[in-house]
C-alpha cells in the first residue's frame, strides 16, 4: 500500500521568489512551477523525479501556498510511499531558513527538518497517542480539514510537542531505504521504551 506523507514547508519570501515559483496565489502556473522546483530538488535521485512513481508529489492531491506573514510562505502537499528526503535536503541546503515538516498518514510521529549549526538536523516528536485523543475531542473539526492540509498541523498548533533530535540513524539512508510506514517502526524502536 502506498501511504501518504503530508508535507508542510515554511519558506522565506526571498527564497520563495528565488525558486522561480514567484506567485502567492494558487493557480495552475503556481502548481506547475512548484512541481518543477520539487522535481529539480529530486534531481533524478533514486529515479524519484517521475511523479507517476512513488516519492513524487501525489497527483491526486492539491498543493496549497499561503503567505503566513511578511517573512514566510507555508506550502502544503502530499507525497506517496517514501519521504521526499532528497527534496528536503536540497531545499534546506539551498534555503537555510526553511523548515520542512513531514508526517506519515498513520501519524506515529512528526518530523521537523532544519539547518542547525550548519548541519541538516531532524527533530521528531511522538504524537500517536495524544493525536488520537485530540482527534476524538475534535472529530468534527478534524473531519473538515481539507487536503492538502492535514489535521496534524492543527493539532500541533494546540499542543506543545516534545521534539527530540533523531541523529542515531542516518537521515538520508533511513528515508531512502525504508517506506514511510516502515520508518515509523524505526521511530518506535529508537524512542518508545518496550514493555519488559
Amino acid at each position: 500500500m502506498a501511504n501518504y506523507i503530508w508535507n508542510k514547508l515554511l519558506l522565506k519570501r526571498t527564497a520563495f521568489n528565488e525558486t522561480g515559483i514567484g506567485s502567492s496565489s494558487i493557480s495552475e502556473p503556481f502548481i506547475n512551477s512548484f512541481r518543477c522546483f520539487f522535481e529539480s530538488c529530486l534531481d533524478g535521485s533514486k529515479d524519484l523525479c517521475d511523479f507517476g512513481r512513488d516519492g513524487g508529489i501525489a497527483y491526486d492531491q492539491d498543493i496549497s501556498c499561503v503567505p503566513l506573514n511578511n517573512e514566510f510562505y507555508e506550502i502544503m502537499f502530499a507525497t506517496r510511499t517514501f519521504y521526499p528526503v532528497f527534496a528536503i535536503v536540497k531545499t534546506i541546503e539551498q534555503f537555510h531558513y526553511s523548515v520542512w515538516y513531514a508526517v506519515e498518514e498513520n501519524a506515529v510521529y512528526v518530523s521537523k527538518f532544519c539547518l542547525e549549526d550548519c548541519q541538516l538536523r531532524e527533530y521528531a516528536a511522538y504524537i500517536e497517542e495524544d493525536h488520537g485523543i485530540w482527534l476524538e475531542q475534535n472529530f468534527d473539526y478534524a473531519a473538515n480539514v481539507a487536503e492538502p492540509d492535514c489535521d496534524v498541523w492543527h493539532y500541533m498548533n494546540e499542543r506543545k510537542l516534545e521534539w527530540k533530535r533523531w541523529d542515531n540513524r542516518d537521515i538520508f539512508k533511513k528515508y531512502a531505504t525504508y517506506t514511510a510506514a516502515d520508518v515509523g517502526e524505526l521511530f518506535r524502536e529508537d524512542f518508545i521504551p518496550q514493555a519488559l
